[in-house]
């Protein structure tokens, strides 16, 4: 709700700015994981190896965004529900580079 109310903000003050960033979050990418790619492509530039990485997740995601961790090279990776139930935050750790 309150991406829309921004969006409606700053379509009615005519911000491109503004209107650019809430389309920017509303807009995941035609399979809704674009933003995770983003994150896990630039990941290793912030995190140390055995550095974890938490990313908050829709319901239906965690088996795509914890293939996405592994394929960045994240290590045990688990998925936490949400209070009703719901698969809510994915996490690993970021791996030791090989020999």
């Amino acid at each position: 709700m309150s991406s829309c109310k921004t969006l409606l903000d700053a379509l009615r003050a005519g911000s491109h700015d503004q209107v650019l960033a809430a389309l920017y979050a509303l807009d995941g990418g035609q399979d809704g994981l674009v933003f995770y790619r983003r994150i896990l492509e630039g990941s290793g530039e912030y995190l140390n190896a055995g550095g974890k990485l938490f990313l908050e997740i829709g319901y239906d995601q965690a088996e795509a965004v914890g293939r996405l961790m592994e394929q960045a090279g994240f290590q045990e990776i688990r998925t936490k529900k949400d209070y009703s139930g719901h698969d809510r935050v994915v996490w690993g750790t970021l791996g030791f580079p090989g020999p």
